[in-house]
């Protein structure tokens, strides 16, 4: 659940390689957020390179309704 915490510089690093390690092996990856992709809240929570990996290999399914927590 990307978003849920704000991230460290560490966090923000190991965030990168996980992803990055995953894109270039092609392996798939579900990634969660209450961040907007089109309002550019995800881009300024994460690292620019890390937001071009998840944007650039992803089908993107918004979900909207009331929390049910």
């Amino acid at each position: 659940d990307v978003g849920k915490v704000k991230l460290t510089e560490w966090g923000q690093e190991k965030l990168y390689t996980l992803i990055s390690e995953r894109f270039s092996a092609k392996r798939r990856t579900i990634v969660t957020s209450n961040y907007g992709i089109h309002d550019g809240a995800l881009a300024a929570h994460l690292w620019p390179a890390t937001f071009d990996r998840l944007r650039g290999a992803s089908d993107l399914f918004e979900i909207s309704g009331d929390s049910l927590r």
